[in-house]
């Protein structure tokens, strides 16, 4: 018993000659430092003239600062356009070259623009605030009124020559349509459960979503007909 409690006392104190021998060893080492983190808060804000790149992507390019609430951003091609969705609002565009950070207005004064579509050198916006189909022909830049007195027109899409745009009553959606240079309205669809918020329109169709609950089509050709 006496040897087995000699070597116990042999073995601790070997142990702590070796753990102190590691200690001084080490102790004049210098601790790496921590590696610099990115802010994950950083944005584009922050730095306004600067390119931002994010994942392995190509860089992303600031057109624009400073729009107040731009809604419904569309491309001719050439132009990015948007409209400005408030009270005496604007329809907004920059060149996909650039526009030194400062937009074109290409109208101004509008009563709650919701909506811009375009099409073959134009663009159609509606006013929700005057009921209004608004139209741009870009080549000439001249805006004219294509049609007013809708009840709270909204989404708009154009094909084929025709503007189709989506309007509301009582919570309740339809669907709109008439020529892009004259207004004499077709309803294609009526009493919708809810509010058309999206619209669309191309070769195969119309297709639209109702705020909430449901995407629905037509696609085919009658859909362009009217009382479809």
């Amino acid at each position: 018993m006496r040897h087995a409690s000699a070597l116990l006392i042999v073995a601790g104190s070997l142990l702590e000659v070796a753990c102190q021998a590691f200690l001084d060893a080490n102790a004049n080492d210098a601790t790496p430092s921590a590696a610099p983190v990115e802010d994950p808060g950083a944005s584009v804000d922050s730095q306004p003239n600067a390119d931002v790149q994010d994942g392995g992507m190509s860089p992303v390019t600031v057109f624009v600062t400073d729009e107040l609430a731009p809604e419904n951003l569309v491309t001719d091609g050439k132009t990015l356009i948007w409209v400005n969705r408030v009270d005496h609002g604007t329809v907004a565009a920059c060149p996909l070259t650039g526009c030194g950070g400062k937009a074109q207005i290409l109208a101004s004064d509008e009563l709650y623009p919701f909506s811009v579509a375009s099409f073959e050198n134009h663009l159609v916006w509606s006013v929700r605030d005057k009921g209004a189909l608004r139209v741009r022909d870009v080549a000439v830049g001249t805006n004219a009124l294509l049609t007013e007195g809708l009840t709270a027109p909204g989404s708009v899409a154009v094909f084929g020559g025709r503007v189709f745009a989506a309007v509301q009553k009582d919570l309740q959606g339809s669907i709109i349509s008439c020529t892009s240079d004259s207004c004499e309205l077709d309803t294609l669809y009526s009493y919708e459960p809810a509010p058309i918020e999206n619209l669309a329109a191309g070769p195969d169709g119309l297709a639209w979503l109702l705020r909430g609950t449901t995407l629905r089509a037509c696609l085919s050709g009658a859909c362009f007909g009217v009382d479809a």
